[in-house]
């Protein structure tokens, strides 16, 4: 993705003030969404699930569902 600044500046905002990330955890983010070449914002709604506990997330995590290899590289 090249990213402009005006993409970075809004992923950078949201990372900080949505998701609450400190600088390591944004820097991160940014270079993980770079790779994949998606916004911040994207990645989190699509990728990212947040339960209440490790029954929520067993619960609808179905390994067998759909198995997906892949890696950044």
């Amino acid at each position: 993705m090249d990213r402009t600044k005006k993409q970075l500046f809004r992923d950078i905002q949201f990372c900080r003030n949505v998701l609450g990330l400190s600088e390591h955890d944004t820097d991160q983010m940014i270079m993980v969404c770079d790779k994949l070449q998606i916004g911040a914002e994207y990645f989190s709604e699509e990728f990212v699930f947040e339960g209440d506990g490790i029954e929520s997330v067993v619960r609808v995590h179905d390994p067998e569902y759909l198995k997906i290899k892949w890696k950044l590289s």
